[in-house]
């Protein structure tokens, strides 16, 4: 008995010395990075954003005005209801220097290989801008119908 009691501690021992037994690493916690906040704009603050249906609700027009100098870039998602399936639409828009205003088409159908096949029954259209600022994104949200 004596014998086996020795053994069993030397195995310990080995097994404690050899790196198998409990690892004693110290845990680290990743810190997420902060991101830069954003602002939601109210009503009236920042750039005009319109949005106007086009060509018997096949596309909708974005018109983006009193685009200040500080605003560097800017993304969109439209988001809509087509026939109970919502579709989507993500975008940028390129701006020049001094730029103030910029327009642009948005198709409401699936595209592939220059074929078009237009959503019907498109409603509830949920338009979101987001602008790149030197400082802190500013989003746009609104719901709009056709």
């Amino acid at each position: 008995m004596r014998k086996t009691g020795v053994s069993l501690f030397l195995l310990l021992t080995v097994f404690v010395l050899a790196g198998c037994g409990p690892s004693k690493q110290a845990s680290v916690t990743p810190t997420p990075s902060p991101s830069p906040a954003e602002q939601i704009l109210k009503p009236g603050e920042g750039p005009q954003v319109d949005l106007q249906p086009r060509f018997g609700k096949k596309a909708v027009i974005l018109k983006i005005s009193s685009i200040s100098a500080n605003i560097k870039g800017i993304d969109y998602e439209l988001v809509y209801d087509t026939n109970g399936v919502q579709r989507g639409v993500l975008g940028s828009l390129n701006l020049t220097s001094g730029q103030d205003n910029i327009i642009k088409e948005i198709l409401l159908a699936s595209c592939s290989k220059n074929v078009c096949v237009f959503d019907k029954d498109v409603s509830k259209l949920n338009l979101t801008v987001k602008f790149t600022t030197s400082s802190e994104p500013l989003i746009f949200q609104k719901d709009f119908t056709l």
